[in-house]
């Protein structure tokens, strides 16, 4: 994870994924969007991975009461071994490898701030005890959209996914 840039139109500041936009380069999706990934990884924190090793995750869009829309697809890999992460220092700023859990221990005690779909991807994540684990679920999940409700101050997913997704 990093700091997004206090200058980012959407979460200044939030810790988030590396990720980014579609650009004409990447190719129409659904590949595309693999190539995309690959892309924004590798321009945000400095790590090569080929698009045949990462898993599709999830699929979230931004709720139309949202002033700003995204439409986000989340992928997972495991990190390689032999490469070091380092956050560009333009879009992204103070690069952390963290636990889940202890992300979302530092979000509860104010030291580090994430948004909704951050959060629940950590809680996702922090179900597994083992990164063999979570590629055994993604090789096999079902990837549904996923457009959060407003909930007073925050979201909630739709009912009947909040364990499907």
């Amino acid at each position: 994870m990093a700091r997004r840039s206090a200058r980012s139109g959407f979460a200044p500041d939030a810790y988030a994924f590396p990720g980014g936009a579609l650009e004409p380069q990447d190719g129409a999706p659904p590949a595309g969007l693999r190539h995309a990934a690959v892309r924004e990884l590798f321009e945000e924190a400095g790590v090569r991975l080929d698009a045949e090793e990462l898993f599709a995750f999830s699929h979230w869009i931004t709720p139309p009461s949202e002033p700003r829309r995204y439409d986000t697809h989340f992928f997972f890999a495991p990190a390689p071994l032999d490469q070091i992460a380092r956050a560009d220092a333009f879009e992204m700023h103070d690069g952390l490898w963290i636990a889940p859990r202890d992300a979302l221990q530092r979000y509860r005690e104010r030291r580090l701030h994430l948004v909704y779909p951050t959060i629940k991807h950590l809680e996702r994540l922090s179900a597994f005890a083992s990164v063999d684990e979570i590629v055994a679920f993604v090789r096999e999940k079902t990837i549904h959209t996923i457009c959060p409700a407003p909930a007073g101050d925050t979201f909630e997913i739709p009912a009947g996914l909040e364990d499907a997704w």
